[in-house]
């Protein structure tokens, strides 16, 4: 008995050994996050507003699959500002290629100045990435606006709704849909609102011949002087 016992817990000592080299061989294999800042601000102009969303759209490669996205955002100069901590899972954990296409609202009380956006990834096998970049908040009340925004979706149609202010007059709403294989852009700038300072938008856009897939929405207002606020959306098509 004493030599079967001695037997088995050899041949248990020899997986083990094996189980433990091939997943160091496993972690060594795997590499680290990968991490691309594309945009911060509508067309990545490193700006956001008080009051309003900012908009952060990452590209993340991660061989070991996401396990989570941080985000941490502080004022760069000594003293205190508005900050900003989370830590997303939902439509990211798992993934191998991630967009990370996130709003996060800016208080309408925020503090300007120069802040700092850090981006931490880490993949199911506990290695971790980090990227930076710096972007401003600046407050500008004469900037358009759409409130009340409402998208609805369905496998033939996309609508959109909301109310437009600008108080230097509207001039277009811009609407760009975005997937890996159906892009379309269309332009409103119809006689009924065209120079108002409000109007309510309300839009269909025809989805019957989108393939299926993941959109990003994006919906610009831009007024005379030609200053625009962007709003960018997402959504799954069957």
């Amino acid at each position: 008995m004493k030599i079967h016992s001695i037997k088995f817990i050899g041949v248990l000592i020899i997986f083990s050994t094996i189980f433990s080299c091939k997943k160091e061989a496993e972690l060594r294999g795997t590499e680290l996050p990968e991490i691309n800042i594309r945009e911060i601000g509508a067309n990545n102009n490193k700006t956001a507003y008080t009051g309003q969303d900012l908009h952060i759209d990452a590209q993340i490669k991660a061989s070991g699959k996401i396990k989570s996205i941080k985000i941490q955002i502080t004022l760069a100069e000594s003293g205190f500002g508005w900050s900003y901590l989370s830590t997303y899972t939902k439509g990211y954990e798992g993934l191998k290629n991630g967009d990370f296409y996130e709003n996060i609202n800016v208080p309408s009380d925020a503090k300007t100045g120069d802040y700092n956006l850090l981006i931490v990834v880490t993949d199911e096998q506990g290695k971790r990435s980090e990227a930076k970049a710096g972007f401003s908040i600046v407050k500008d009340l004469s900037l358009p606006v759409i409130n009340k925004i409402v998208v609805n979706t369905s496998s033939t149609n996309l609508n959109i709704s909301g109310e437009l202010n600008a108080p230097n007059k509207i001039e277009r709403v811009e609407v760009e849909l975005q997937s890996s294989a159906w892009t379309r852009e269309f332009i409103y700038n119809d006689v009924e609102m065209k120079g108002l300072v409000s109007f309510f938008l309300n839009k269909n856009i025809d989805l019957s011949s989108a393939p299926a897939g993941h959109y990003h929405l994006n919906i610009t207002l831009v007024d005379k002087a030609e200053k625009q606020m962007s709003y960018h959306y997402h959504f799954d098509k069957n």
